[in-house]
């Protein structure tokens, strides 16, 4: 795949902007599922959780619209590399169902497209939904977190294209790359 190292270096800077959303809402769920509610000494790390949420979620958009054209260029090299990387996931049975997946959607370019439109049509859906909840907590009301599934979804499959560019021209995933994804593409492999 031809990548230069610039881009290679803005997948890999994308994908922890991804990764980061995920742990994110992660914090902001748990806070939000508890049965108490939101305790009023909270409402801070909320407000700043849900607004570094709301900023991620503004960039979607424009990250999924970049990869997708990074895989463009050079789709035979993208599939290639997108399927590098499911053949060196760690986990078998992860590993399994995302080639699974890739056979049902017609290859790593058509699952990238999807996750792409979806990415589109979620973000600004979901930058509303998080401006909800937390005046629902904040007003004392109850609220679940968590992303969508939808949003999850995309994000996951935008983060698959993302990792496919960033190890693009490496002989295989770096440990470290590898180890920061297995939750999160473990997650994709629902989605597909």
């Amino acid at each position: 795949m031809n990548v230069t190292v610039a881009e290679r270096f803005e997948a890999a800077r994308a994908l922890t902007t991804i990764t980061n959303l995920f742990r994110l809402d992660a914090i902001w769920t748990a806070c939000l599922d508890r049965q108490s509610g939101v305790v009023p000494q909270e409402y801070e790390t909320l407000l700043a959780i849900s607004n570094e949420m709301d900023s991620i979620l503004s960039r979607i958009p424009e990250i999924a619209a970049w990869v997708h054209e990074i895989a463009l260029r050079d789709g035979p090299s993208f599939e290639s590399s997108f399927l590098a990387l499911i053949e060196n996931h760690p986990r078998p049975e992860v590993r399994g169902r995302l080639q699974e997946g890739l056979i049902k959607n017609g290859g790593a370019l058509s699952l990238l497209r999807t996750a792409v439109e979806q990415a589109l049509s979620v973000s600004e859906n979901e930058r509303i939904e998080i401006a909800q909840k937390v005046e629902r907590a904040v007003a004392g009301g109850s609220t679940d977190g968590d992303l969508s599934p939808a949003a999850q979804c995309a994000l996951a499959g935008v983060g698959l294209g993302l990792s496919a560019v960033a190890v693009a021209v490496a002989p295989g995933p770096s440990v470290l790359l590898a180890a920061a994804l297995v939750l999160d593409i473990g997650a994709a492999a629902d989605c597909l």
